[in-house]
């Protein structure tokens, strides 16, 4: 087995010896092989009460990840939590690094900077990476992704950006051991001989509106015509009045020019020409589409996705990453994809699920190759 993987999680936000207690009493560290890689996913409250630096001087190796609003592990679930996953292996490598704050126009050469650092302590060519981005509404996390496929040479790529303590995402943070950033990219790679798998499942077909329309102008992520109409327009024009609080409710539908599959992605930033900053790239003649997101699409698409992976008898382990809107569109029931997760999958191997700010996966290309995308409203799941 290439990669073995131990979860952990603690409910005690205020007292660290209980928690450190918690947490430890369920690792068996003797079972820990030659090089272990802690993954961390956080309410933000575990850094104000000392938690999370405590945890991270008390274990020998890396600690990367980010703050979730929720998340899961065997058989417990919820909000106000810390879980701490461990990825062990005597055949798989790791390494780590933390980029400068991504806040101007180099950001391109800062992530690759980042990522030679990470590269050089690894020793080789990654197999593949864990990444939490920073959350941004000024970058989008689909042209960070672009510039780290171009550093890292398009090797698999999958994680997430950060969700805070409520969608205005104040508390988003993510972290490489005591560093802990708003702006910033941590990179895990991993070095060795095993197979990442990727699954990712979103909007189903019956909840994408009848009726596409083509991007006419745009820049890169951001979209401001489509149809020869200003974008804000034509949604009014089809009942859709998009703002600042509903923003992230609305899933745009791109059908990228040679891929069989649609990617669903949000609007991060309603900008003061009435242009719209979008999580993925929108370029000229790209066909879209408006869906809906509800709690029947939400649970069908998952259990999709879970019905897969359980058909995968080679699964030891598996990280799950939905998108945080996902979460609040279920309300008032917010944990029962949660719970559909652990009733599938407790008992069968070891997982570890948080919500995200939006989800970095791979998906197959028409190449039979994995590309790597940025996604909203979706669940990716990695599998060792």
């Amino acid at each position: 087995m290439a990669i073995s993987m131990q979860t952990a999680f603690t409910t005690e936000i205020d007292d660290v010896d209980d928690a450190l207690e918690e947490l430890f009493s369920q690792i068996s560290f003797d079972a820990l092989q030659q090089n272990s890689l802690a993954v961390v996913n956080c309410y933000y409250d575990f850094f104000e009460t000392g938690i999370y630096s405590a945890l991270v001087e008390k274990l020998p190796f890396d600690v990367v990840g980010c703050t979730s609003m929720a998340s899961a592990t065997q058989n417990d679930l919820g909000q106000y939590r810390l879980n701490l996953t461990i990825l062990t292996s005597d055949d798989v490598s790791f390494a780590t690094a933390v980029t400068k704050p991504l806040v101007d126009e180099h950001y391109a050469k800062t992530i690759a900077a980042g990522f030679d650092e990470a590269r050089a302590a690894l020793g080789k060519e990654p197999t593949m990476l864990l990444t939490f981005f920073p959350m941004s509404f000024t970058l989008s996390a689909s042209d960070m992704l672009s510039a780290l496929d171009t550093a890292c040479k398009e090797a698999p790529v999958f994680g997430s950006l950060p969700s805070g303590i409520n969608m205005n995402y104040d508390g988003c943070r993510t972290f490489l051991n005591d560093d802990v950033h708003t702006d910033a990219l941590v990179l895990a790679l991993f070095s060795g001989n095993f197979e990442p798998r990727f699954t990712v499942t979103h909007i189903p077909d019956r909840n994408i509106r009848q009726g596409r329309f083509t991007v006419t102008e745009s820049e890169g992520c951001v979209l401001r015509k489509v149809n020869d109409t200003p974008v804000l327009d034509y949604l009014n024009s089809l009942g859709l009045y998009l703002s600042a609080e509903n923003r992230t409710t609305i899933p745009f539908i791109l059908y990228p020019s040679g891929s069989h599959n649609p990617v669903a992605t949000a609007v991060y930033a309603i900008n003061d020409d009435g242009s719209l900053l979008l999580g993925a790239p929108a370029p000229i003649g790209m066909m879209m589409a408006i869906g809906e997101i509800d709690s029947e699409g939400i649970l069908s698409t998952g259990q999709d996705n879970l019905d897969a992976l359980l058909k995968d008898d080679k699964s030891r382990g598996v990280l799950l990453t939905p998108c945080i809107t996902r979460y609040i569109m279920l309300a008032p029931n917010q944990d029962d994809e949660m719970v559909a997760v652990n009733a599938s999958l407790y008992d069968k191997m070891p997982y570890a699920l948080h919500y995200a700010g939006g989800e970095v996966c791979p998906i197959k290309g028409a190449d039979g190759r994995w590309h790597n995308q940025f996604h909203n409203f979706s669940l990716p799941v990695c599998v060792f």
